[in-house]
C-alpha cells in the first residue's frame, strides 16, 4: 500500500548538535533555552534540497547526547519547550514537509524516573520490572554502555508506556517514528505496538534502525514500514574506495530481496557515521555515490551537512561523533561557499529522483560489471533508467543496450556526450526515456522565484512548483477535492497573466497537483499565485518564499506593482 513515504526524501539533522547544544541537561533552576526554533531558518534551504521531509536526532530529555532519555514526555530544555516544538511543526506543515522523530524505546538514561524508583525500591517494586535483568541479577545495559540502562519488552507496562509516547507525539503533529535500535528489541514487541498506534494514526511512518541481520524477515514480523540500509552503505563507500564494483553488485542484489518485505530507507550519511566526504578516498566518487543514492528503490535521506560536501570522521571514544554532529550557523546565508558545488549536484539528482516517482519501488538489474565500471538498469512499473559508473583513471564504452534512452544527467551539470555509452574517467551518467526539460536554465524570470498558492485541504487548493534550473521541486502541500480536471480549472488564471503551462500532473501521487509553468517576466511570475486566487478556485491563497524570492516579492508590493489577494 503506497503511502506518502513514498514521495519522501527526507533532510536528517542531529539537532543537539545542529544548535550547539551544551553537552550536558542542564540544571532543574536553568531558564528553557529555546533552541529548536533554529531549525524554522533552515526549512526554505532543505526545501529548495528538494526534500520534503525532516528527520529529527532526539529532541527530548535526557542527560547527554540525547539517546539517555529520562522523560520521553517533554522536549529537552537545551533545546526549547512544546511550544518550540508545535511550532517547528506548524512551519514545516506549512511547506508541506513531514516531521519524523526518533524514538529511543530500547533503552534510557538512569535519570529515567522509573529506574530510579527501581533503585530506591528494590527488585520487588512494580517499577523493578521495566528494567531487563542479568543472569547475576543486575541491570542489563545496552552495548557496553553503563549509562544506558534496557528495558524489558516483555513488560506490559513497557508496552503500554511506549504506545502512549507515540501517540502523543503524532497527535502533537509528528507523522512517524525513526526507531533506534530496532534491531535490539524483539520484533514481537513491534507486533503489538504498532497496531495499536495505527489505529489512532493510520498514516504514520515507523523507521527500524537495523545495521546487521535479515532485514525483511525483521520488517515482515515487526510491522515496521522501513529498516536503514546500512548494507547499501557500506556496499556503496566501499566499492568506489576499492574499485571493486562486484560488491556493490552483490548489495544491490539483496536490496532488491528487502523490497518484497519493506521499503529500506536509504542513505550515504548520518549521525554515526563517517561523513561520505571523508569516507571517500576520491573525492571525485561523490557524485557516483549519490547517484545510485537517488537511482536505486528506497526512502533516501541526506545527513545536515553531507550536502554542502562538510567532513567529519566519527572516533570510537567518548566524544567521537562530535565531528558529525556539528553546529550550523544561523541560517543558511552564514554558510561558507566552498560546498555549493555539492548543494546544487544533489539538488540535479533529487530533481532527477522528482522527476521518475516510481524509482521509491524499482528493481536494479546489472547490465554490465568490471571492477572499476557498472551498469545499472532500473526498471519500474511506469519507466526505466539507465546508470552508468566507471571510478577507472580511463574512458569507458559500455557495451549495453540503451534502447531509446537518452542523456538525463551527467557529473558534469548540462554536458551531454556525442556518445550517450561512452562515460569519461571518474564519471558517471544518467540515461533516460526522453523527457521535457521543465525549465530551461535560461529560462526568463525563472532565476529564484518559487510561489505557491496553497490551503488547508478543506476545499480545492492549487500548488504551482515554480522550478530552479535544477529542475527541483519545491513542495509537496498541494491536495484536491476534485483531481480529475485541475489542469482546466486553472489554465485561464495563468493565461490571464501571460504564463504558459509547461507540464501538469500528479507525480506525489493521486491527490497531489503539479504545474510548472513559464513566465515572460518576473513580474508575472509572482502574479500567478494571485491570479489563481483571484480565480476563486482556493479558499485562501498566500505566498511562501523557497528561495529568495518572498523579499524581492514584498518589494514589488512596497511599489503596488503586485498587490496580494485573498479569497474568501
Amino acid at each position: 500500500m503506497e503511502s506518502w513515504a513514498d514521495h519522501a526524501v527526507l533532510w536528517q539533522v542531529y539537532p543537539l548538535g545542529f544548535t550547539g547544544a551544551e553537552r550536558s541537561a542542564l540544571p532543574a533552576n536553568e531558564p528553557v533555552r529555546h533552541r529548536l526554533r533554529q531549525l524554522e531558518a533552515w526549512l526554505d534551504y532543505a526545501i529548495e534540497l528538494g526534500c520534503n521531509g525532516l528527520l529529527l536526532g532526539p529532541v527530548f530529555a535526557s542527560e547527554t547526547h540525547g539517546y539517555d532519555t529520562t522523560d520521553h514526555f517533554t522536549i529537552d530544555t537545551r533545546l526549547g519547550d512544546e511550544g518550540d516544538f508545535d511550532a517547528l511543526v506548524a512551519a514545516a506543515g506549512l511547506r508541506g514537509m513531514r516531521v519524523i522523530l526518533d524514538g529511543v524505546f530500547n533503552h534510557v538514561g538512569r535519570g529515567f524516573p522509573p529506574f530510579q524508583a527501581a533503585v530506591n525500591g528494590g527488585a520487588g517494586t512494580p517499577a523493578a520490572r521495566w528494567f531487563s535483568r542479568g543472569p547475576d541479577g543486575g541491570y542489563v545495559i545496552f552495548e557496553g554502555h553503563d549509562q544506558l540502562v534496557k528495558l524489558d519488552h516483555e513488560e506490559p507496562a513497557v508496552l503500554g508506556y511506549v504506545i502512549e509516547v507515540m501517540k502523543y507525539w503524532l497527535g502533537r503533529g509528528a507523522g512517524g517514528w525513526r526507531l533506534d535500535a530496532a534491531y535490539a528489541v524483539p520484533p514481537t514487541f513491534w507486533a503489538k505496538a504498532l497496531p495499536a498506534v495505527r489505529e489512532s494514526f493510520p498514516s504514520a511512518w515507523f523507521l527500524g534502525e537495523m545495521i546487521h541481520g535479515d532485514y525483511a524477515a525483521y520488517a515482515a514480523e515487526s510491522g515496521l514500514d522501513s529498516i536503514t540500509q546500512y548494507e547499501l552503505w557500506k556496499a556503496i563507500w566501499s566499492s568506489l574506495n576499492d574499485r571493486n564494483l562486484f560488491e556493490l553488485d552483490h548489495a544491490l542484489g539483496r536490496h532488491n530481496g528487502f523490497l518484497d518485505a519493506e521499503l529500506p530507507q536509504t542513505f550515504v550519511g548520518n549521525h554515526d557515521v563517517t561523513r561520505l566526504a571523508s569516507m571517500l578516498k576520491d573525492e571525485r566518487h561523490v557524485g557516483h555515490a549519490l547517484a545510485v543514492l537517488f537511482c536505486v528503490a528506497g526512502v533516501p535521506s541526506v545527513y545536515y551537512g553531507d550536502e554542502q560536501a562538510f567532513r567529519g570522521v566519527k572516533e570510537e571514544r567518548q566524544g567521537g561523533d562530535d565531528a558529525v554532529r556539528p553546529a550550523f550557523p544561523a541560517d543558511p546565508s552564514h554558510l561558507i561557499p566552498n560546498g555549493s558545488w555539492c548543494y546544487r549536484l544533489h539538488q540535479r539528482l533529487i530533481g532527477f529522483r522528482r522527476r521518475h516517482p516510481w524509482l521509491v519501488r524499482a528493481r536494479t538489474v546489472t547490465e554490465h560489471l568490471v571492477n572499476d565500471a557498472m551498469a545499472l538498469r532500473v526498471s519500474g512499473d511506469d519507466g526505466q533508467i539507465l546508470l552508468l559508473l566507471n571510478v577507472g583513471d580511463e574512458p569507458y564504452r559500455f557495451p549495453v543496450e540503451a534502447d531509446s534512452l537518452t542523456v538525463a544527467e551527467t557529473a558534469e551539470a548540462g554536458v551531454a556526450p556525442d556518445d550517450p555509452l561512452f562515460v569519461p574517467p571518474h564519471s558517471w551518467t544518467i540515461l533516460a526515456l526522453h523527457e521535457r526539460r521543465l525549465v530551461p536554465p535560461s529560462g526568463p524570470g525563472l532565476r529564484s522565484l518559487n510561489l505557491v498558492a496553497w490551503s488547508q485541504p478543506r476545499g480545492i487548493s492549487m500548488a504551482l512548483y515554480m522550478y530552479q534550473a535544477s529542475y527541483t521541486a519545491k513542495s509537496m502541500a498541494a491536495q484536491l477535492t476534485e483531481p480529475q480536471n485541475p489542469v482546466e480549472v486553472i489554465r485561464p488564471a495563468l493565461e490571464d497573466v501571460g504564463a504558459t503551462i509547461l507540464v501538469a500532473g500528479f507525480p506525489f501521487g493521486e491527490y497531489d497537483v503539479l504545474i510548472v509553468y513559464e513566465a515572460p517576466d518576473d513580474v508575472t511570475a509572482a502574479s500567478v499565485a494571485m491570479a489563481v486566487a483571484a480565480a476563486g478556485e482556493v479558499k485562501e491563497a498566500k505566498t511562501t518564499r523557497l528561495l529568495s524570492g518572498q523579499e524581492w516579492l514584498d518589494s514589488l508590493r512596497k511599489r503596488r506593482v503586485v498587490k496580494a489577494r485573498k479569497v474568501r
